[in-house]
């Protein structure tokens, strides 16, 4: 008995022993199980315990950098892949992690020779390959990228794989090989929103701008909460001049992303476009709030400035944005606009164009100058290099001065040189057209609208063209052409004005006032908004608000006085007020300054007038013009009244079979 304990107490210790490494393996297991639960703080303390008692295992040392990698502890993981790394070169996992530890750290450089050492001890390892791309693609050095994500996509198709490769092909301009490779990676996962929103920037940049934007249309979609698709679809339907969904994506994005200061930048340039300087000017504000080195939004600040006649102020933004970077030539050539001194502007524009040659407004202005100095060479040259650089804008500032000049042929010539280079310029052939319609070459005009609308069907320009143009052969059938034109741009005063003009005339008096209202809203002090007041007059003067009519009026006529539709509607109030002499006076007026096409309405109700007054010839005469002016209900209605009273009963039906059919 007396050797049975201590070969009792060999056995209990023996077993012991054999159960501690056992539950030292045990709880290495564990601690990797915990991982793969994504229970990391687990698997920390279960293997912080193995490693206290197997200090050389160096896979556990991976295992729990991998735990400190998940839960974001970077420099803990990089000490441990280190430590695993001294202990055994060879574990490609450990390289792998480093390489993302160091990513997330920032240090690209060193990421970047991990997964090279990985990719040297596994030559076929996707992900190392990948990764390694991901990095050059971030640094700008997008062929290397490539050549890493075709050796990643060797040994296996891996729909994240080819959406990098396809962004990094759209980078380099390759947008066929780009929609491909995303093309390829819908087919492996049919609902990537990265996928669609790669292949619609390709479309887009390759021509097919409608599959583009409904391919960046799905990508919202599928991720709406993502504010960088909405702003992507903004700036398509910016480029072709659908502002409504550009400036509704905008809105969408800053509701999502309050603070996103891109956002607000984007929707202050929409602004700009759309001549709403005050909107513009509270965004880029905004943008800067949020972002106090935003040089761009200080430099578009400054041009709101421009717009609304605050040099001064456009002048300290373009000092602020010069400041916070001296190398952007767009501050010094909009500096050097405001400089009453030539000599220190050109210098300027010199600084300006030798940072950014390709500055269209900045060479034009600069030519400008080299003109009023008499260098004709000079001036010829800069115009030259500007219409190379950008010859849209080169050519749309030349026509617009031209204009201004009233220089008609100067203004042909390069308004044709715009269309021989592009024949589907917006600006150019919205201005032939329209110099048709003014020259009544009405069917000429439209052909050049529908030119216009059928190369861009999101441009709100060739609605409101073809509007403009039917109203201008007095045919009022145009108010689908107005929806269209403002549905696409629903902050164009001209297009809700006219429709809430149409609405009065066929008596929807509750539609006019809100699309009038609307109007005088976006166009407060120019020319819309005077016929905007001026028909609103006529409808509260219809609905017996006279106080309300006498204020829209005078509003209307502090505004555009000499406006005929405005003189008309003087002419309506002084009738309703009983001042017939005056009431005819004004329809005289009217008349003379050159109807529209509202003309009937001027000689219906002059007609009236004189009529009232016994003059019953010339009455005839004005309610005959205002029936061939306008087939209109109320002037045949009128005319039937007229002839019933004289016994001419025949004449009557007809009139009232006419009205009828008008009605």
């Amino acid at each position: 008995m007396k050797f049975e304990v201590p070969c009792l107490l060999t056995v209990i210790v023996t077993v012991g022993l054999i159960a501690l490494a056992y539950l030292a393996a045990e709880t290495s297991l564990i601690g990797r199980f915990n991982i793969h639960l994504g229970n990391n703080r687990a698997a920390v303390e279960c293997l912080d315990y193995y490693l206290a008692r197997h200090p050389s295992d160096a896979e556990a040392y991976v295992y729990r950098g991998w735990a400190f990698l998940n839960q974001q502890k970077y420099k803990r993981a990089v000490v441990d892949f280190n430590e695993a790394i001294r202990r055994d070169q060879k574990l490609v996992n450990a390289h792998f992690g480093k390489g993302i530890a160091l990513t997330s750290l920032n240090e690209p450089e060193r990421a970047y020779l991990e997964y090279s050492e990985g990719i040297e001890l596994a030559p076929n390892e996707a992900s190392l390959f990948y990764n390694r791309g991901c990095l050059t693609h971030m640094k700008g050095d997008y062929a290397l990228a490539i050549a890493d994500y075709d050796r990643a996509l060797k040994p296996i198709e891996n729909n994240r794989y080819y959406e990098n490769r396809g962004l990094a092909k759209y980078e380099l301009r390759d947008y066929r090989g780009a929609r491909k490779d995303a093309e390829k990676a819908i087919e492996l996962k049919r609902d990537s929103d990265k996928a669609h929103w790669i292949r619609g920037i390709a479309r887009f940049k390759d021509g097919e701008k409608e599959g583009g934007i409904s391919d960046v249309t799905r990508a919202i979609e599928l991720d709406p909460t993502y504010v960088n698709y909405r702003l992507e679809r903004a700036e398509f339907c910016a480029a072709l001049h659908d502002w409504g969904t550009a400036i509704r994506d905008c809105d969408e994005a800053i509701r999502i992303d309050n603070d996103n200061a891109y956002a607000y930048y984007l929707r202050g340039n929409y602004w700009i476009e759309l001549g709403l300087h005050e909107q513009a000017r509270v965004d880029f504000t905004r943008a800067i709030e949020l972002d106090p080195d935003y040089v761009a939004a200080y430099i578009q600040r400054g041009l709101v400035y421009e717009g609304m006649k605050r040099p001064a102020i456009a002048r300290r933004n373009y000092e602020f944005a010069l400041a916070l970077n001296p190398n952007i030539g767009l501050s010094h050539t909009r500096l050097a606009a405001l400089m009453d001194d030539t000599e220190k502007a050109l210098s300027e524009y010199n600084l300006g164009l030798a940072l950014e040659p390709r500055l269209t407004c900045g060479r034009i202005n600069r030519a400008v100058i080299w003109k009023e100095k008499g260098d004709t060479l000079g001036w010829k040259q800069e115009l030259d290099k500007a219409i190379e650089g950008n010859p849209d804008i080169a050519y749309s500032w030349l026509e617009c001065k031209a204009r201004m000049r009233g220089d008609k042929e100067e203004t042909r010539t390069w308004r044709d040189a715009m269309l021989a280079v592009d024949p589907c310029s917006c600006w150019a052939l919205s201005d032939r057209a329209y110099v048709k319609e003014k020259q009544k070459d009405f069917a000429g005009a439209i052909a050049d609208f529908e030119l216009l609308r059928k190369s861009n069907p999101r441009g709100f320009d060739s609605y409101a063209g073809i509007a403009e143009t039917k109203l201008s052969m007095n045919d009022f059938n145009v108010e689908a052409a107005l929806d269209r034109a403002i549905e696409l741009n629903p902050y164009e005063s001209w297009s809700i004005g006219t429709r809430g003009w149409l609405k009065f005339r066929r008596g929807d008096y509750a539609g006019a006032k809100i699309d009038l209202d609307r109007a005088i809203e976006l166009d407060l002090d120019n020319g819309v908004s005077a016929c905007a007041f001026a028909t609103r007059a006529l409808l509260q003067l219809e609905t017996g608000k006279t106080q309300l009519a006498d204020a829209d009026l005078a509003r209307a006529v502090s505004i555009k006085p000499d406006l005929p539709w405005v003189v008309y509607a003087n002419g309506r109030w002084q009738e309703w007020k009983g001042n017939r002499k005056k009431a005819l006076e004004e329809y005289d007026r009217a008349i003379e300054l050159g109807p529209g096409p509202d003309a009937y309405a001027f000689f219906l109700h002059r007609a009236t007038l004189l009529k009232e007054l016994g003059e019953h010839q010339k009455a005839s005469r004005d309610l005959d013009r205002a029936i061939s002016e306008e087939g209109n209900h109320a002037a045949y209605l009128t005319r039937a009244r007229w002839r019933l009273e004289a016994c001419n009963f025949y004449g009557a039906l007809q009139d009232a079979v006419h009205a009828a059919m008008r009605q």
